[in-house]
């Protein structure tokens, strides 16, 4: 399994959930959407959201699940929930 995390540069959320992370020993890749706008672009057309951080944990190399914020989570917190849900 793999964590992914879509960021922005000078995103305070993002900043707090990669600290949270990092606290938690969390293996992530982080990939910053201002480095890789095609990668954004897929995300976006897929969820039809432009809110970030986003998380894609990929479960299997046929299985990826998609979290956005506001239809999946409202906090910080409740991200970092689900991330340990999914790492147990």
């Amino acid at each position: 399994m793999k964590i992914y995390i879509l960021t922005t540069y000078g995103c305070e959320y993002c900043e707090e959930l990669i600290n949270k992370l990092n606290n938690l020993n969390i293996q992530y890749i982080d990939i910053k959407i201002d480095d890789h706008p095609a990668i954004w672009v897929n995300v976006m057309l897929e969820t039809k959201s432009d809110a970030i951080p986003v998380l894609i944990i990929n479960k299997n190399e046929s299985e990826s699940i998609i979290y956005i914020p506001v239809r999946d989570f409202n906090t910080i917190d409740e991200l970092i929930e689900i991330i340990l849900e999914n790492t147990k």
